[in-house]
């Protein structure tokens, strides 16, 4: 069940995504002949007004074929066999115009800003669902370890006397009611030691525990006791942290390849679909609708982030070679736009294929997500 919910995840932003293009397409005029979920031969096709809806076999994505995404450069001194070769090319390839075409309703004959905001939105419709899916997210609530802990073996708080079950109340001046309060409260004391507060069977008790440092970091050695509650934001905290998070998540994602590329992170810890699925698996099994909200944000995001990079054939890619046009003042030649884009394409192959292995091993591995 979870499998097949990450499959309609993996469509729905599929055609989040498609519809992005589709729309600010049309707004604009743009004749759109083909809107596909998948690639390869059609499943199912439907066609409504100039537009064929297909489901296509391959479940790797999809695409809108529009009219004049690319134009013909011309060709000096044509001979007739050039013009009915370029005229065969067009009516072959109806995302593909001649050099003097005027039609209104081609891509190519659009401004440049039309262009660049049809480029761009798919990947607009992708970050405003990740924003969505954070906010419904943060509204449905999410749960909190209460502050019930049980103490671990052969760490400072046990040694102290603190038993299984105890409820923290109080660290040193700090009220406490959740597992996040007290390791804040711990970490604020930066190693002093604390006086705790605890409940025991209707009793309040004090211990002195002295923290211990591990890896940077001050602990007492307590852990949850598996208590949790529910929290829940109000309207304008929900909007505030859905923003925020819609944000941040591309810039750690770039961060990430930052530290990927100057060797700071292992290209080995990369994850791709295969990773992707694993982990939305291990979410779902959670039964907790805050994270599976939260991980389909994750993944819109993820979508954009991976979009936007100006490496054809992604949509950034497509944003570059419209801002090379700008600066040069005549597009990239259609000859150097496939080659550059069936060079990249080939590299994001090997990519996947890499990373895909990574993942499995993962998976096999027995990789899981901390509770």
């Amino acid at each position: 069940m979870g499998i097949l919910l990450l499959i309609l995840l993996f469509a729905f932003a599929i055609i989040i995504h498609e519809a992005g293009h589709m729309v600010v397409a049309k707004l604009f005029g743009v004749k759109v002949f083909e809107f596909s979920v998948g690639f390869g031969w059609k499943l199912f096709s439907r066609k409504l007004g100039d537009t064929e809806y297909l489901l296509s076999a391959l479940p790797l994505g999809g695409y809108v074929k529009m009219k004049g995404m690319e134009r013909l450069a011309p060709i000096a001194n044509p001979t007739v066999e050039d013009v009915l070769a370029y005229q065969k090319l067009a009516n072959d390839n109806p995302e593909v115009v001649l050099h003097d075409c005027t039609d209104k309703d081609a891509f190519v004959n659009k401004r440049p800003w039309q262009r660049f905001l049809i480029l761009v939105g798919g990947v607009s419709a992708n970050l405003v669902c990740a924003f969505l899916f954070f906010l419904i997210a943060n509204l449905s609530g999410y749960e909190v370890s209460t502050s019930r802990i049980t103490p671990i073996d052969k760490l400072p708080a046990i040694e102290a006397g603190l038993k299984s079950g105890d409820r923290i109340i109080q660290i040193n001046s700090y009220n406490v009611s959740d597992l996040l309060d007290v390791q804040k409260a711990i970490r604020d004391t930066k190693g002093k030691p604390l006086k705790v507060v605890v409940e025991r069977d209707g009793r309040k008790l004090t211990f002195t525990v002295a923290p211990k440092l591990v890896e940077g970091n001050w602990f007492i050695g307590v852990k949850s006791y598996g208590e949790t509650r529910k929290e829940r934001l109000g309207v304008v905290d929900s909007v505030r942290l859905a923003g925020l998070s819609t944000v941040v998540l591309p810039a750690r994602f770039a961060y990430g390849l930052y530290l990927t590329f100057t060797g700071k992170v292992k290209a080995k810890d990369l994850a791709g679909p295969v990773g992707i699925v694993h982990i939305g698996s291990l979410v779902y099994s959670k039964r907790s609708m805050y994270d599976f909200l939260s991980f389909c944000g994750m993944l819109m995001a993820a979508l954009f982030f991976f979009n936007i990079l100006p490496i054809p054939p992604l949509d950034g890619g497509y944003v570059l070679y419209l801002a090379i046009e700008k600066v040069r003042g005549k597009p990239v030649s259609l000859r150097w736009k496939n080659n550059i884009t069936l060079l990249f394409l080939t590299l994001l192959i090997i990519l996947s294929i890499y990373v895909c292995g990574n993942d499995i091993h993962r998976a096999c591995s027995g990789f899981h997500l901390p509770s």
